[in-house]
Order: C-alpha cells, then sequence, then structure tokens
C-alpha cells in the first residue's frame, strides 16, 4: 500500500529541464495548497550526533524511555529490538568502524559518506533519462569542489579520516577523485532531517525530493515524519510550473542567505524575494530617533539613516553609524556563541547572553531587524528549559508580530510558534488567547504537515482540551473578556496574570492531598537538576506527563529531571491564618485580658 501511495503522488508531478537550474518538478496540473507531491524515504541517513540517545538511530523517534544501546561499539541506541535488527544492515560496518575510531566519534558527514560508498557499490546504476526521477546517487548532480590551498588541507584531512573510520578492506579501493564526486554530489543533496517542529535531529540523501530546486519565495515545504519526507505545496500551483522549496532560512537577510547558496550550491538566488529590497532593507532597521515615533527607519548601504517616512525625523547623531555597526557585531558575537551553548545544555548562560543582547538592542535596532527575531528565539527556548513559563510567553508574544511580518501566508515557523505560545497560554490559564493562537496555528499547519502529521493531531488535542476548559470555566472567561465599564474590583482581578489567580485561589479554598515535597521550596542542587522530562516545546502544558511523548522542536535539550511547577509551592493555607483564628477563641474564653494584650497576641 505504501508503494501504491507513493507511485499514485509522484504522478502529480514530474521532472523536466529548466532554462537555467538544470533538471526541476513541476505539477502535471492545477493544484490547491495543502496537496501533498511527493512522500519518500532516504537513501541513506544518520542521526546527528549530538542528538544520539534522545532519538531512535533507526526511526528517528524520540522516546522518553530509555533506548537500548547498541552492546559492541556502545554508540547507537534503539527502540526495540525491532528496529535494532532493522538497522543492522547499515550499522554493521559502522559499529566496527566506531569500535576502531573509539574513543574518538566520526562526524555526521563522515558516517553518512561511508554508508553512501558502501551503499553506491551493492546498487548497480539504473539506465534512466533526465526526464524521470532518479534511482541512483550516480544520477545526481554533483558540486565541482575547487582544491586550492586550505580546501585541499581540509580534503586531505577529510579523506585520511574517512579511511580511518572504514578500515583498510574498503579504503584501498576508494581513489580521492571518487571520493571527491561523491563528496560534491553527498554536499548539494542531502539535507537536514527535523521534527514536527521543524527541530533540526538528523541528515539524509533523498533521491526523488533532490530533484527539487531553491526559490525563497518558494510555493512547497518538505515536512518529514521520523525518516519519510512529504513534500507539500504552500500556495495554490498553476499546471506546468515548477515546483520551489526554499534550502535556507527565509528569516535570514538576503546576503546571508546568498552567501549560503553559493558557499554550498555554488549560486545565487534571484527570486523576487530576493529582489524585495525594501522589505529586505526592514530587517536592518533602526527605530525612529523620536521618542513618539515607532516607525522602522532604513539604514542605507553606507550606514547613514534615512529620514523617518512617517514622522519626518532625521536628527540622528553623526556617530550612529559607527554605535549601530557596534551593536550588531556584538549581537552576532553573542547570539553565535549562544547557539553553540544550546548544544551543551547550558540554557542559563543562553538566557544571559539573549537578555544582553536584548538591551544592547533597546532603543536602537527595531522589532523587524533580523537580531531582534533570532534573540527572542533563544531568550523564549532558554527561558522554557528554565521553566520561566511567563517570561518565556513574553518573549514568545513579541516574536509573534515579527514573524508574521517576515514570514506571511502559509509559513510552519510562524505556525510553530503560534503553537508554542499558546501552548504556554493554555498552561498559564490564559484560555482566550491560547484559543485564538491556537486556531491560527491550525490553519497553516493543516497546509504545511497535513491532517495525518502528529504534529497536527497534537495541535487538534489541544484546541479541544482548550475549548473544554473554555465551557468548564465561564468565570475565568467572563473575566478575561471583561468591558472597560465594568466595577474596578474586576478590573484589579483582571490584571493579575492567571497564576496569581490561581494562588489567591488557593489561599482561600483548602487544598487536597497537599503533600510536604509540593510547599516546601526547592534546594539549590534541586534546581540546577537537568530537566529532560520537561519537553522542548510547545503546545500543551508544559512538564506534564502526557506530551512527553511529543517532543518540541526546542534547541536541543540536554538535561534531565523533574518538573516543578511553580504554583504548587504555595499550595498548603497560611499558618498565620491557622494561628490567628485559635487566638481569637482563646480571647473570647479570657474575659479578663484587655485590648492591648489581645492585639500583641495575634
Amino acid at each position: 500500500m505504501a508503494t501504491e501511495e507513493k507511485e499514485e503522488k509522484i504522478e502529480i508531478v514530474e521532472v523536466f529541464t529548466t532554462k537555467n537550474r538544470g533538471r526541476g518538478v513541476r505539477v502535471t496540473s492545477d493544484v490547491k495548497a495543502g496537496t501533498l507531491l511527493l512522500t519518500e524515504k532516504p537513501y541513506e541517513f544518520v542521526l546527528q550526533n549530538i542528538e544520539r540517545g534522545y532519538y531512535c538511530d533507526q526511526c528517528l523517534t524520540k522516546r522518553d524511555e530509555i533506548l537500548h544501546k547498541c552492546s559492541a561499539c556502545k554508540f547507537a541506541y534503539y527502540c526495540n529490538k525491532d528496529c535494532q535488527r532493522a538497522a543492522w544492515t547499515s550499522h554493521k560496518l559502522e559499529c566496527e568502524g566506531i569500535t576502531r575510531v573509539s574513543p574518538n566519534i566520526p562526524s555526521d558527514h563522515i558516517r553518512l559518506m561511508a554508508r553512501l560508498s558502501r551503499k553506491r557499490k551493492q546498487q548497480a546504476p539504473a539506465l534512466n533519462g533526465s526526464s524521470t526521477f532518479p534511482t541512483h546517487i550516480d544520477q545526481l548532480q554533483s558540486v565541482p569542489t575547487d582544491l586550492r590551498g586550505d580546501t585541499q588541507l581540509e580534503f586531505s584531512s577529510w579523506l585520511y579520516t574517512l579511511r580511518r573510520f572504514m578500515g583498510d578492506g574498503e579504503a584501498s579501493n576508494m581513489q580521492p577523485a571518487e571520493v571527491l564526486e561523491m563528496f560534491g554530489r553527498m554536499r548539494c543533496n542531502t539535507c537536514d532531517i527535523s521534527d514536527g517542529e521543524l527541530h533540526s535531529m538528523g541528515i539524509g540523501l533523498y533521491l526523488k525530493f533532490s530533484m527539487f530546486n531553491h526559490s525563497c519565495d518558494y510555493n512547497c515545504i518538505a515536512i518529514h515524519t521520523g525518516t519519510t519526507v512529504n513534500v507539500r505545496t504552500t500556495r495554490d500551483i498553476p499546471a506546468n510550473k515548477e515546483c520551489f522549496l526554499s534550502y535556507v532560512d527565509v528569516l535570514k537577510p538576503t546576503a546571508t542567505r546568498n552567501n549560503i547558496l553559493r558557499n554550498v550550491f555554488q549560486f545565487s538566488c534571484k527570486c523576487p524575494t530576493c529582489r524585495d529590497a525594501n522589505r529586505d532593507n526592514l530587517r536592518h532597521s533602526v527605530r525612529c530617533g523620536n521618542p513618539e515615533c515607532q516607525e522602522a527607519v532604513l539604514v542605507n548601504p553606507d550606514g547613514t539613516v534615512k529620514k523617518c517616512s512617517l514622522c519626518n525625523f532625521e536628527g540622528f547623531p553623526a556617530s550612529f553609524p559607527d554605535q549601530l555597526k557596534t551593536v550588531e557585531q556584538q549581537c552576532m558575537a553573542k547570539l553565535s556563541a549562544a547557539e553553540e551553548i544550546t548544544n551543551f545544555g547550558n540554557w542559563k548562560k543562553v538566557l544571559e547572553l539573549s537578555e544582553q543582547c536584548l538591551a544592547l538592542q533597546k532603543g536602537m535596532l527595531h522589532p523587524y531587524h533580523h537580531l531582534v527575531v533570532e534573540t527572542l528565539h533563544f531568550a523564549m527556548d532558554s527561558c522554557i528549559h528554565l521553566e520561566k513559563w511567563e517570561q518565556a510567553l513574553e518573549y514568545g508574544r513579541r516574536s509573534i508580530a515579527h514573524l508574521e511580518f517576515h514570514c506571511p501566508g502559509n509559513n510552519a515557523t510562524a505556525a510553530i510558534q503560534l503553537m508554542r505560545v499558546g501552548k504556554l497560554q493554555q498552561y498559564l490559564k490564559m484560555i482566550v488567547e491560547a484559543m485564538k493562537n491556537l486556531q491560527k496555528a491550525e490553519k497553516i499547519l493543516l497546509i504545511t504537515h497535513g491532517a495525518d502529521h502528529p504534529q497536527y493531531i497534537q495541535l487538534k488535542e489541544m484546541i479541544t482540551a482548550c475549548a473544554l476548559e473554555r465551557r468548564q470555566t465561564p468565570r475565568l472567561e467572563s473575566i478575561e473578556e471583561a468591558e472597560p465599564h465594568q466595577e474596578t474590583e474586576h478590573k484589579e482581578e483582571t490584571s493579575k496574570p492567571a497564576p496569581e489567580q490561581k494562588r489567591e485561589k488557593q489561599k482561600t479554598e483548602p487544598v487536597a492531598e497537599t503533600t510536604e515535597d509540593k510547599t516546601k521550596p526547592a534546594t539549590k542542587d534541586e534546581k540546577s537538576k537537568p530537566v529532560t522530562e520537561q519537553p522542548k516545546v510547545e503546545g500543551g502544558k508544559p512538564g506534564t506527563s502526557e506530551e512527553k511523548s511529543n517532543s518540541s522542536a526546542e534547541p536541543k535539550q540536554k538535561e534531565s529531571g523533574s518538573v516543578r511547577k511553580k504554583d504548587l509551592k504555595k499550595a498548603a493555607p497560611p499558618k498565620e491564618e491557622t494561628k490567628e483564628t485559635e487566638t481569637e477563641q482563646k480571647d473570647k474564653s479570657a474575659a479578663s485580658v484587655s485590648t492591648t494584650s489581645s492585639d500583641e497576641t495575634n
């Protein structure tokens, strides 16, 4: 059945030869947004080393329960014996190589290259033309590699490591020219394998998927389910029009995107998005110098600032271009460090660097600036891992406006962020706001992920839970939607965050089965414990056991431990109120006690 479905989907698209982009893929008939064009398993793939122990090496599924380690190499992890047996064909020789080079760990690309080389020798190439989808790696395009200077030294080191990893038997048949050709094919045809929340956790090569060309103004998106890639349309495409994917993050400025494309794929993009100078200039915009104006002011290529288009302010000091350059350089350095630190799970340091960047950007960079968007992403992720829910929500709210501006239409990145913010709001009992964001995300994810994707199913369950909670708590809904003419006491109650309202309620109502663990504050050691059991995500109630199976696309979480809900720390009724009641009873029975002494006793 799976094979029949795949063939049926391929009939929707076909390979054709473009004028200046080589082979490409186009639709054979009119298709609507959300149409599934292609479903494909990888030719070969590997789990990223940094995710080892968190995902199964065979099915790339994230597991909360303990994974089973390969008893020979102690390197690969599997869900169960079934996954281990299925992986043995690819892992057998790799297992020997890992043991051979231990304690050194081969890189992701070295391991993938070894797998591709072995599979290539096992499979005879099919003789098909350029008008059909490829069935062998030799039919893929290879990017020429210029071996001069540092590049030659780098390749020599890479080749030495590959030969040592594969062993003398296999390596003796590998010629440098052959390896270089394979390296070129791997470099321009592999892609990241991501989970439903776009968190990268593997690298794979897909033969048919490799035929899709790039455009920053893309009309298709690739979403993975485990190792399987699904290509869907993000907007309507007329018959015989080409299908495009984006190879790079479209949130980055045009110059950055094209630098990546030239370095890896040896071409530059000239799509409508790349030619939209005004939108790209907004990614470098600054705040207007007029305190009463919130307009984004554009910056000239030489660093000078243009006149505000709204209030005509142009009184920036002569030193402003130098100050702007310094702030941008410092922020880029700090964000680069933060990205590296996420690999080690030091989220406290990531938050510290993010807050330093936000302080530098305040009053200077406009919210549309690409560094502001990137900083808010790191800040929100770190707060989630540190269980700072309210602070994470604040950063998430701010980022949504930026993403919706930079990523209009059916953009999966914006949808995932809406889902994460909605999950935090649901946890903090902001049900009305949560419903709005989750419903926005649902419309986009239906297009980008499809109704049968686990991420979409999880989102629908969250919306259902929100709707149920909204019906069960009409008083909360009336408070959140209160009109300005309501009584003052209602306004004061509305102004409190949802967790504060919950704490106030706990002070007046008895709490059943309150344990000592829930009431006593966490010790220093407990606070520093890692937090693996807390989801790295994104929708629903953070830290609940029901969602451990729905892992998030947050930056890589390297810590483990239990989640302590802050609102449970004040669950016990205050002892002072009990003491006061006992004293009042004594006062009633002791008529000789004066008013002054009674006050002192209370």
